[in-house]
C-alpha cells in the first residue's frame, strides 16, 4: 500500500485515457506514518453527495507503470531538465498549503520542498526541489505556511492556471510560461519559485521533515554557474510518503552493553 500524500488524477487520466476503474470515496479512515504526520486512507466504496472521489491506487500504478515503460523517467540530478520531462524524486521535504501573498483567501496550492546533497546540474552542486500544484490534490491534511512572499504572485498564478488546464484535460505545459500568465518582469520566473524555496528551508529545517517520493513532470531547472544554487521547479503525478523503519534487533544489540543484551 502507499501512503498518498497527493495525486493529480487528472495527469493520471491523461496518461491513461479512458481509465475506467472504480474510484475511492475522499476520506475513510488514516494512519500515522510519520512522527506527528497523518495519512488518509481510501477505501473502495461510493463517494458522498454525488462526488465522484479519487481514482483507485490501481489506476496510479498503471499510470506509473505505463510511464517507466514509454518515457524516459530521469533522475533528479541530472543536467538541464526541460519542461514536461518526467523526474523521479526521493528525498527529506518540507509540505505545506499557501496562499498568494496580498490574499486573504484561505490556502489554495499545495508546496513541498527539499534538497537533494548529491552533486548534479551542470555545475555539479546540490540540487534543490519545489513541488507545486492544487491544494484539491492532497489524499493528506498539510499544515498552512501561509502568504507565499513579496513579489510571487506570477507563480501563485501560474500554479492555478495549469490546474486550470488539467481539469480540461491539457496536461501539456506550453514552452513558454510567460505564455501561460504574461509578465513584466523577466525576473519573476525565477525569483519567485526561489523565494517560495528559501521561506519553506528556512522555516520548517530538515529535522522537521519526512521521506517522500514520487514521480513529477518539469516546469523550470533554473541553474546558473554563480549565485544561487541549483533549483527543479516541477508539479507531481503524485507523492507518497516512506515511513521510518524502527531499528532492527541486531542495531539495539550492537549499541547496548554486553550484560544488558539478552534474546
Amino acid at each position: 500500500m502507499r501512503y498518498l500524500r497527493y495525486v493529480s488524477e487528472h495527469k493520471v487520466r491523461a496518461v491513461l485515457p479512458g481509465a475506467v476503474d472504480p474510484v475511492v470515496p475522499r476520506l475513510n479512515g488514516s494512519v500515522t506514518v510519520l512522527p506527528g504526520v497523518k495519512v488518509e486512507v481510501a477505501h473502495p466504496g461510493p463517494g458522498e453527495d454525488g462526488d465522484p472521489g479519487l481514482l483507485s491506487e490501481r489506476e496510479l500504478e498503471r499510470a506509473i507503470g505505463r510511464l517507466e515503460r514509454y518515457d524516459d523517467i530521469l533522475d533528479l540530478k541530472e543536467p538541464e531538465l526541460r519542461r514536461n520531462w518526467w523526474i523521479r524524486f526521493d528525498l527529506d521535504m518540507s509540505e505545506r498549503t499557501m496562499h498568494e501573498d496580498s490574499s486573504l483567501l484561505p490556502d489554495d496550492v499545495a508546496m513541498f520542498a527539499g534538497t537533494d546533497p548529491r552533486p548534479g546540474g551542470r555545475y555539479g552542486r546540490e540540487t534543490n526541489l519545489l513541488l507545486c500544484g492544487s491544494i484539491r490534490h492532497l489524499r493528506a491534511t498539510a499544515a498552512s505556511g501561509g502568504r507565499m512572499g513579496s513579489d510571487t504572485g506570477w507563480f501563485h498564478e501560474v500554479i492555478l492556471e495549469l490546474t486550470r488546464r488539467e481539469e480540461e484535460g491539457v496536461c501539456v505545459i506550453p514552452e513558454f510560461l510567460e505564455h501561460l500568465v504574461p509578465t513584466r518582469c523577466a525576473n519573476a520566473m525565477e525569483s519567485a519559485p526561489y523565494s517560495v524555496f528559501r521561506i519553506l528551508d528556512r522555516e520548517y529545517p530538515p529535522h522537521t521533515r519526512g521521506r517522500l517520493r514520487g514521480l513529477a513532470s518539469v516546469l523550470m531547472d533554473i541553474d546558473f554557474r554563480e549565485g544561487r544554487s541549483r533549483l527543479v521547479v516541477a508539479t507531481p503525478l503524485y507523492v507518497e510518503a516512506v515511513p521510518r523503519r524502527p531499528p532492527s534487533k541486531r542495531w539495539w544489540k550492537r549499541k547496548l552493553p554486553a550484560d544488558r543484551v539478552h534474546d
